[in-house]
């Protein structure tokens, strides 16, 4: 199944029937303008729960999410512009919110980008990233503001979380965070990395990724082992433009890392190693 975007064959010959046992989204609109998803409880989804696709004006409010299973995302809009995640509540096996713009040659070639996606006073439970771009953005993700959110459960992984590599290519763009309170997170507060790794396809390839213009300030970050990681691609390609202010980290064990980054800034931030 792998190899279908791979070898470039035809999406009308992608037909799969009994014996497959492919796990299914709970919600995927497609194509569609100008939805309103609200005040449901989803428990238990076998896979992605609420996957927009090429969607436009999407409104996901008062909704609440709860999962345990691998590839679980609570809300991923994917290839989506003018969306709004507000007032919801989310509990996962994998990325709470992934915002997402096709995989590998698929996403390239289509080439729509998730742009213009509102994250408002949701709370944030289990999950590998509660607030996640990637890692399937070939098309590129752009204008991503998140605020008032709370984020805490040891089972949590990372609170702002970005992740691309060769092999998708795409860009993450213009994310901006603020007034979010982070109690507890089993790993970092902000994970950023372009040399992301899964187990298919090879994550290596000609599609240099690319990670800029972050800025995320006015959050307190309560409990988090490491407070920052940044992982660009390469000297050549580093993340560039990321901008840390006015946050606190109270409890931190590790020191922060920075590999292959540029024009990165950390103004009045308390504890963390700062």
């Amino acid at each position: 199944m792998w190899n279908m975007a791979s070898t470039n064959m035809p999406v009308a010959q992608r037909i799969f029937g009994p014996g497959h046992y492919l796990r299914p989204s709970m919600i995927q609109p497609v194509n569609c303008r100008n939805l309103l998803i609200e005040n449901l409880t989803i428990i238990n989804s076998p896979m992605w729960v609420i996957t927009p696709l090429y969607c436009t004006n999407i409104t996901v409010r008062g909704v609440t999410v709860v999962n345990t299973g691998a590839n679980t995302d609570g809300c991923d809009p994917d290839s989506c512009t003018d969306f709004l995640i507000k007032n919801c509540s989310f509990s996962e096996g994998d990325d709470c919110i992934a915002i997402k713009s096709g995989r590998d040659q698929d996403g390239l070639r289509v080439n729509i980008p998730s742009r213009n996606i509102v994250i408002q006073n949701c709370v944030f439970a289990a999950g590998h990233g509660a607030i996640t771009m990637g890692s399937e953005e070939s098309g590129g993700v752009t204008n991503v503001f998140a605020e008032n959110c709370a984020m805490n459960s040891t089972a949590l992984d990372v609170a702002f979380r970005f992740k691309n590599n060769s092999a998708r290519g795409g860009y993450i763009a213009n994310f901006y965070a603020r007034n979010c309170l982070i109690k507890t997170v089993a790993k970092a507060g902000i994970h950023m990395t372009m040399q992301y790794t899964s187990s298919s396809p090879a994550d290596t390839g000609p599609n240099i990724p690319v990670i800029r213009n972050i800025d995320v300030r006015d959050c307190a970050f309560s409990n988090a082992v490491q407070a920052v990681y940044l992982q660009g691609y390469d000297s050549a390609h580093p993340i560039t433009d990321v901008s840390v202010a006015n946050c606190r980290f109270l409890k931190t064990s590790s020191a922060n890392s920075f590999t292959y980054t540029n024009r990165i800034s950390f103004i009045n931030n308390k504890g963390g190693g700062f």
